[in-house]
């Protein structure tokens, strides 16, 4: 892909699946559904190109903008943050096996539940509830001083944005929530804190697509009933929150 056309708003988008758009059909991801809300307000000019790749952080993140976005000669840029972009440090990496294989060390016995079918039924319940409790506990370390990489991560998110302005670029950050009690108990609130009072810091623009979830059946946004990614429904929904938030930001 050349430079964008004369008269023509280039805007990019990059992320990991989130924006890359797992399981959902191209034109329906939320980059495609921004495009069109914009010509369909009369912004015809602009032209939106998603550079996203499935499973990268913010490392990855940080080299397409500088080998892929930036060359291609957008005026706007999206990165979809999603919560587990942060680099993992390897203290981190160690702590996090050691507790894993604490939590997993105990499992109900025999004596506990008698006959092997309330066993097995038991020790299901108990690996469902371990994994559930230790991923939650997971996503909250990964945003805190207890991973040595994260600092490194936020110094990468400025590293960009610093970038972005030396090209002209305006960089706009873009937080999406973990599709999981969003009409209940969300359990990742803090680490929205956490983002947002980063981006403030850095003076990064940015949009948490939170408020746009909270109070959704979580599973209804789902791809599938096994996989957790938006689905079009939440494409939808956050192509056009971020339109309507792009009018707003100068």
């Amino acid at each position: 892909m050349g430079p964008p056309a004369q008269g023509v708003r280039r805007i990019g988008f990059v992320g990991d699946s989130f924006t890359f758009g797992e399981g959902v059909h191209e034109p329906d991801t939320y980059p495609r559904v921004f495009e069109r809300l914009m010509h369909e307000a009369g912004r015809i000019n602009v032209e939106v190109v998603n550079c996203s790749e499935p499973a990268i952080d913010i490392l990855r993140v940080e080299a397409r903008v500088r080998h892929l976005c930036i060359p291609l000669g957008i005026s706007e840029l999206y990165y979809g943050y999603v919560l587990n972009d942060p680099i993992e440090g390897r203290r981190f990496k160690k702590s996090t096996a050691r507790k894993m294989g604490q939590l997993m060390r105990y499992e109900p016995g025999e004596s506990e539940y008698g006959p092997i079918e309330l066993l097995n039924l038991a020790r299901h319940a108990y690996r469902q509830r371990a994994t559930n409790w230790w991923t939650i506990d997971w996503y909250r370390r990964l945003h805190s001083p207890e991973n040595d990489g994260f600092e490194q991560s936020l110094r990468l998110l400025e590293e960009i944005n610093v970038m972005a302005k030396k090209h002209g670029v305006a960089f706009r950050v873009i937080i999406w929530p973990l599709f999981h009690d969003l009409d209940g108990d969300y359990p990742f609130s803090q680490i929205h804190d956490t983002m947002r009072q980063a981006c403030e810091r850095l003076g990064i623009p940015y949009l948490d697509l939170l408020a746009t979830f909270a109070g959704e059946n979580a599973e209804k946004l789902w791809i599938t009933s096994f996989n957790a990614h938006p689905g079009t429904v939440a494409h939808d929904m956050a192509g056009q929150a971020i339109a309507k938030w792009r009018q707003s930001t100068p």
